[in-house]
């Protein structure tokens, strides 16, 4: 998991979209991850989802990638109900397809907001 957390933190982000230069090392770190995968938990297997070689860099992959990495979290905080990082993950991922843009001008959420602030207070 230490491989893959390393590769994760390389990744897009809701501040920041990944560095193209960061890539071929987030790949590296991934492989490294993966070569290891048969000894993890399986919920640490359901959690290692996302790949890094898709970058905001190449703006429709980045949000290809995002949105399938978003929908695989999804799934694991369904399959992990009462596991706080995956349900954080699910959010963290889901918050990382609008950027600091949850609510519209006049106040009202985009969808998903409320489910979104839901889980994160609960």
């Amino acid at each position: 998991m230490a491989y893959w957390g390393q590769a994760l933190v390389l990744g897009p982000n809701i501040n920041a979209p990944m560095d193209p230069a960061d890539e071929p090392r987030a790949l590296a770190l991934a492989g490294q991850a993966l070569a290891l995968r048969s000894g993890a938990t399986p919920r640490e297997r359901a959690t290692s989802r996302r790949s890094p070689g898709v970058t905001r860099a190449r703006p429709s992959a980045g949000r290809r990638g995002d949105s399938s990495y978003a929908d695989a979290m999804r799934d694991v905080a369904r399959r992990f109900p009462t596991d706080l990082d995956a349900q954080a993950m699910w959010v963290e991922s889901a918050m990382d397809l609008r950027p600091w843009n949850y609510w519209r001008p006049d106040g009202t959420p985009y969808p998903g907001t409320l489910e979104l602030r839901a889980k994160l207070r609960t």
